[in-house]
Order: C-alpha cells, then structure tokens, then sequence
C-alpha cells in the first residue's frame, strides 16, 4: 500500500502530510505541502493542540468513522485536515483551508491536477450528475470529457452495457446518505472475461457539513487479480503434483483406488472437468505392427466419461507426432483443425491440454485435462507443471504394471505347477527325479521328497521308455499316456508332455514335463464307448420302431380321408331329405291343424332343424379338414351383424326366459370387410350355447375394437352367460372335435360337442383367436377375435 500511499501525496494538488501514529510526526509529505507551509515542521508547530488532534485522529479511527466526519478543523489559521488513508503505523492527511472547499468544483482546476493520475477520477453532484473527471476516467468509459460533463451517471454507456448501474447508484445513495465513504470492487464481463475495478467514493462536504457532491477513485485491478489467481492456481497445482507424488511412492494395496483419487487430486487442482492417462503400446493383434493408445484411467466430475477403447495411435488426430517431439496440445478445441473438433465437440470439451508422458527417452503416454466449462489457455510455467505430473503419474503406473507383471510370471509357474492340476517335474541324466511337484501328494499321494533321488520306473506300468526321446527330432513328446502306481497300491493315468534336453554330443542332459491326472477321464471314455454301444443299439430300435410308426401314420392319414369322405357323402346324402322333411313340414304347418296335430309337426321341424344343422356342422368341418374351405369377404356393418343373429337367437333366450343384452363400442368403424356369414355363424353358435346352458339370468353380448391401423380392425366378441359353468379341468377339451365340458350334460341337453370346435377352426381362418372363461356353477365366458379389412 505504500506505493499507493506515495502516488496520492505526489499527485495530489492539496497538501498532504504523513504522520507516524505511535509517536506522532512528520514521516513525509509532498510538494504541495512545501510549497504552502515550506520546510517542515514539528507537529506541535503546525497544529495549535496535538493532543487534541491526536485524540480527534484516534477516536475517528476506533469508531471507524461512524460518529465523526473524516474532515476536521485543527488551527485558528482556518486550516482543516481530511484523513486520506490509515493503517496500523500511519495516517495520510490532506491540509486545506475551509474555502477551498469550494475547489471540488472548479472544473478547470480538477482537469488540470487529476489527468496526471494514473487512476479513475470522477466528481459529480448530489443529482448523479457528471461534474468533471480526469482522462483516465475517459478512457475507462470511451466518452471524451465534453460527453461525460454535465450527463447523468446512469445514462453513462459504459455502466448500462456491463449492467454497473445498480452496484454504481448503491454505493452513491450510500455515501450521500451517510455521510460517509466506501469502497467496492465492481466486477463485470467482458469479451468473455472477468474485470474487476475498484472505487472508492467519498463525500465532498462543506464547512457546515452540506454535502456538495461525491468525490470517486477508481482504478483497474483485473491484471492484479488475474495475476494472483494465476500464482495460487500455479500453486494448487504444483501441491497436487507434490502430493500425487507422494501418494504414488508410498507401497499401496489399491492402485486403482489410489489412481482414481490422484487424478481427481489433480482434476480438482487445476480447476477442469475430466483428467485422462493413456498408454502407448504395441498391437494387442497378431500381425498388427501398429502402435495403438489405450485409456488406462479416467476421473471426471460435471462431464461424461469418454470413449475407453483402444485406438490407433496414428488415429489420435496429428497430436502423435507432437507428442513424439515433446510439445503438448494446449488450445481452445474452437481453434483446432475440423478433424479434431469432430472428436472433441461431442465430449463437450472446450479447452484442452494433452501433454505427452515421456519415460526413458521415449514416448509411453499422455495425460490430458479437459475443460468442458470456461475459455483458457494454460501458462507456460503451468503446462510444465501438468506435464510434470503426467510424468510422474506414468511412471508410477509403469512401476505398478513391470511389478504386477513380475507377480504373474512368478504366480503363473506356481499356478500351472499347483492349480491347474498338473504335476511339474524334472529327470536327471541318470533318469532320475531331482524335481517334483507338490500336487504328486494329491494325485498319487506321495510326498515330492519320497520320489526325488529315486528311479522314474519304479512309479510307471508299462512299455515307454525316455530313452526313446533321444531319437526324436524336436525332443518334444506330447499326449504319452502313462498308467502310474500310487502310494495305496491302486492306479492313475497320467497324460504326460515332456520335452529332453541334450548336450552337444547328444548325451542327455535334463527332461523336464508335467503329467495331468485323466483317470476320471479314461473312466468317462469307457463309459462313453459302452453308452455308444447301447446307443447304437437303442437307435436301431428306434429306426425300426419310426419305419412302424411312419406306416401307421400313412395308415391313420388314409383311414382319416375316408373318414372325412364318407362324413362329406353321407352329410350330403342325409341333407337332401332333411330339407325336404324341413320343406314339408313347414307347408303343413300353414294348413288347418288341431293343436295336438301342431304339437307333433313343431317337434319335427325341431327336430330336423337340429339335425340339419349338426350336418351343416359336419359339413363344414370336413371342409376345413380337406383344404377345400374358403373365407369370402364381403362388405357389412355391425349393426347388420347384430340384427341378423339377434333375429335368431332373441326368440330362443325368451322361450327360456333369460334376457339377452347386447352392448356394442361406439368407436367400431361403420363400414367392415369380412366372411359375415361366418363370424354370425360363430356368434350364433355361442349364444345358443349359452342359452341352452343357462336357466335363469342373462347372456350378455358384447362387441369392442381391440386393435386398428390404417387397413385392418381387430374386433373383440365376447358371449357371458350365468348358466351351470365348467370346471377348471374340463376347459381343456371344450374346443375338442365331438367333446364336451361334462358328458353327463348329454343326458339333459342336446349336442355333439362339434360346434365349438367347428368355432375355433372359423375363426382362426379368420385371424382370430378364441378362448373362454368359466367358474363352475357361476357361468362362462367365451371370447374370439376376428380380423377385418376398412
């Protein structure tokens, strides 16, 4: 503060005067105060009652300006003193006599002393109104001193454009109600950035405490700050990079945990949204000489993860050979080739810094940090930094990887030798063991050191011998199938892979092997070639007993065309009286009858209704069974439909006093396209069934639309009766040829139990479904749907 503290003395037009607080005297003062007063004073000289002052000075200070005004009279000379700045040790007073106060005002004196100042300076009235300013003051505000004088502050351009006026008219109704000064750092935007200008605004205050106007200073800070933020944010980072380091030389059981907390150590250190280490490396693929780039770990906080696949390394953009030369990516991916921005944009990166990780010489890696929030470009000093810590972490990993992958090779020699079931082991020169390994306890049951020193044959039956290994040309022998003896008396197969190692001369020298226990498998085999047999066998007997089947196939298949033939014939045959007798009966009902005469020919006509539609049945079924049935489309409406089997059915549901209730959805479309004889058929079917069934209640019809596209409707039918029901085990046989729910049922009503199936075959012609619901005792429920053309 004591470089700001000399610019006021040294700028200022009034006297200023630096006064030390602990004994109070004279520290400095500036040329003004010379000329006015000329060589310096003791403060007992200049001020009439320095305790008085002192005391004045102080109480003003403690109280923090609440109960005093900051100008003060102190001699009879009309001088009084304005306190500029305090701190701990001193005190900045400006000495002028009371009717220069009037000096706040003149114009051409302000211009003349403040353009000068290297800071803002503005005096403007109680009414907001612009009064003078200095020449910093413009340039701040891009008006000339003939705009900015005598214009309202509010209507200042600079103020409505970074929306200032409310932070701006705030701090002057304070000061002009108060009495008092402030100061406030205004922070606003622009091109994109933060800036920051501190003011500082006081009174102007007349010698009977009138305020006249208000006096600001201001000055530009964003530079200093962006400068701090700069230095603590290189700070941050270079303690995350202390700390990761620390954290990654320390002997951790989780590396991957400790990894995770590292980059977001990092992450959150320099301030972005995702932090990413790749790894150079050969091809993972056979005959790939490719390098590829793999994404080893990732944090990220506020941004999606990305891609974690392999990729080609000379597909990372041009950035690989960057990397290979040691420079790193730090840009805004706006400014990035079009190749690149197809890439990045979709992570929603907006500035990035990809720094190649370098181990030994050569390149290993790289670490990239991600901003996805704010516009940046990283210093060079904090490039170095998080390319350091790349470095670091890289290596760390590289340290981890070459210890872990020392861990498998030795893990992996115990692991073939102890769980994979394999017994290791080495013969000497003399054919003798000098190596076993510890599973020979589990398969055989010896211990390693009761077989090692000791003759390879005394442990195997059989005919092999190794010297034959000496003739072979790879001294490789593989699958040799050795019968061993264990410790109990009892025997194992071994399958053995042995590999002999011979001195110049060809004299052996070592042969080293591993045998696996297959005994289970040998049993397995043998079973296998039993079970085969019996197979073998099993499947003869099959062949012969399909060629039978196949001939009683062929035999039902003729049998059942006979079947349908004669039922054909016999149904036309027995057809042609029966309409007769239909025929005839119904002329002589229409001639002069007693009642007793009329009694018998309705039981006829009954009679051979009944029977003519049972053929009518079996008519059509046959046809369905041949192939020969055809669905004719046609145009009708529902109303039509509901009318025709309603004029059938109403008459026999009111014989039987039951009520017949049909509810029909508004939303069916008017116009159908469908077989309408055949969906009346099935309708009526199911309603005469029902009634027959019922003895008191209703039967309820109801028809809905279940689906529709722009062709074809689906129609729901549903049939409800409250008649005897079927039990929950004879639903199963309802849609069967010439079945019933309860045969017993015969005795009272009549039927064959065709019609329903005759109903499944219609309607699945139709592209339907049917099915039912029923409660013994309670009623039933049938359903079908029909598919139909608009």
């Amino acid at each position: 503060m004591d470089f700001f503290v000399k610019n006021i003395m040294d700028m200022s037009y009034y006297p200023c005067v630096l006064i030390n607080r602990s004994e109070y005297k004279f520290v400095s003062y500036n040329d003004a105060f010379y000329k006015k007063f000329g060589t310096e004073k003791d403060l007992n000289d200049f001020f009439l009652n320095i305790k008085s002052v002192h005391q004045k000075i102080e109480t003003m200070i403690e109280k923090k300006f609440q109960d005093f005004e900051k100008v003060f009279s102190f001699n009879s000379e009309g001088y009084f003193a304005k306190i500029l700045y305090v701190d701990n040790e001193k005190v900045l007073l400006s000495v002028k006599k009371g009717e220069q106060k009037r000096w706040f005002f003149d114009v051409d004196t302000i211009n003349e002393a403040f353009d000068v100042f290297p800071f803002f300076i503005m005096f403007e009235d109680v009414n907001g109104r612009i009064v003078s300013c200095n020449q910093k003051a413009c340039e701040l505000l891009n008006e000339s001193k003939e705009e900015l004088m005598g214009k309202l502050k509010k209507n200042v351009a600079f103020y409505k454009r970074y929306k200032l006026q409310n932070q701006i008219d705030k701090m002057g109704r304070f000061v002009l109600n108060s009495k008092k000064g402030c100061v406030k750092d205004v922070v606003y935007e622009k091109d994109g950035e933060k800036n920051y200008l501190t003011l500082a605004k006081e009174p102007i205050i007349d010698e009977n405490g009138k305020v006249l106007g208000i006096f600001t200073i201001g000055k530009e800070i964003g530079d200093i700050i962006k400068l701090e933020k700069s230095l603590i944010y290189r700070d941050n980072i270079l303690k995350a990079t202390a700390k990761v380091a620390e954290m990654l030389i320390s002997n951790v059981s989780d590396f991957d945990k400790v990894m995770n907390d590292v980059l977001g150590i990092m992450g959150g250190a320099s301030e972005v949204d995702r932090v990413y280490v790749w790894h150079v490396h050969d091809s993972p693929y056979p005959y790939d000489e490719r390098l590829y780039t793999s994404q080893l770990y990732e944090w990220s906080f506020g941004a999606e993860p990305q891609q974690d696949k392999d990729i080609v390394k000379n597909q990372i953009m041009p950035w690989a050979e960057l990397f290979v030369e040691g420079k790193c990516v730090n840009n805004l991916v706006s400014n990035l080739s079009e190749d690149e921005r197809v890439v990045l944009e979709p992570q929603g990166i907006i500035s990035i810094l990809v720094a190649p990780i370098t181990l030994r010489g050569e390149l290993w890696g790289f670490i990239g940090f991600d901003d996805c929030r704010s516009k940046r470009i990283w210093s060079e000093s904090e490039e170095r930094i998080l390319r350091a810590a790349g470095n670091i972490i890289g290596s760390a990993i590289s340290r981890r990887r070459m210890h872990e992958a020392l861990i498998v090779s030795e893990q992996r020699y115990k692991n073939v030798e102890e769980a994979t079931g394999e017994i290791l082991w080495s013969i000497n020169s003399r054919l003798k063991f000098d190596y076993v390994a510890n599973r020979v306890r589990d398969v055989l049951g010896y211990h390693p050191l009761e077989i090692i020193g000791t003759y390879w044959k005394n442990y195997f039956i059989g005919d092999f011998d190794f010297k034959n290994l000496l003739s072979n040309t790879d001294n490789v022998l593989r699958n040799v199938e050795l019968k061993a003896v264990c410790k109990d008396g009892s025997y194992r197969w071994l399958r053995s892979a042995l590999k002999v190692f011979l001195d110049d001369k060809g004299k052996l020298l070592k042969i080293i092997g591993s045998s696996l226990d297959i005994t289970e498998i040998k049993v397995k085999e043998n079973e296998i070639k039993k079970a085969n047999k019996a197979f073998e066998d099993a499947n003869r007997s099959l062949e012969n007993a399909l060629d039978i089947a196949n001939n009683l196939a062929l035999e039902a298949n003729r049998a059942n065309k006979i079947k349908s033939d004669f039922l054909a014939n016999m149904s036309h045959e027995i057809r042609t009286p029966m309409n007769a007798i239909v025929g005839m009966t119904y002329l002589t009902l229409q001639t002069s009858l007693d009642e007793k005469q009329k009694d018998y020919l309705k039981s006829i006509e009954y009679a051979s209704n009944t029977l003519l539609k049972i053929i009518n049945d079996i008519l059509d079924f046959s046809s369905i069974e041949k192939g020969n049935f055809k669905i004719n489309d046609e145009v009708f409406t529902i109303k039509k439909l509901v009318s025709n089997f309603e004029s059938i059915v109403k008459h026999r549901a009111e014989d039987k006093g039951i009520k017949l209730v049909i509810n029909i959805s508004s939303d069916i479309p008017k116009k159908l396209v469908g077989d309408f004889l055949r969906i009346n058929q099935v309708l009526i079917n199911l309603a005469t069934n029902s009634i027959k069934f019922t003895e008191k209640g209703e039967v309820g019809i109801s028809i809905s639309k279940e689906k529709e596209d722009n062709e074809n409707v689906i129609l729901k039918f549903s049939v409800k009766d409250t008649g005897i029901g079927i039990s929950e085990n004879k639903k199963d046989l309802l849609f069967n040829v010439f079945s019933q729910g309860d045969n017993s049922i015969t005795k009272k009503h009549e039927g064959t139990g065709l019609g329903l199936a005759l109903c499944k075959n219609l309607v699945e012609l139709m592209g339907g479904k049917i099915w039912c619901d029923s409660e013994f005792n309670k009623g039933s429920t049938f359903y079908f749907t029909v598919k139909l053309k608009k």
